[in-house]
């Protein structure tokens, strides 16, 4: 999602000329990239071996 959301941003920043236009994609955008790292934040997990469960 965070990504996406710099993609977003790339997408209003170059390609439309409007500064409406501009100001809301980059506002959005924004709060997709808050939203994707918030995601990830909540996604981490605890704990050590991260390599699947195998034979020591």
């Amino acid at each position: 999602m965070a990504a996406f959301a710099l993609c977003w941003q790339q997408v209003f920043f170059w390609v439309l000329s409007d500064p409406d236009t501009r100001q809301w994609g980059s506002l959005i955008g924004s709060a997709l990239l808050l939203t994707g790292l918030i995601m990830m934040m909540l996604s981490h997990r605890t704990g050590g071996n991260r390599q699947g469960g195998g034979a020591p």
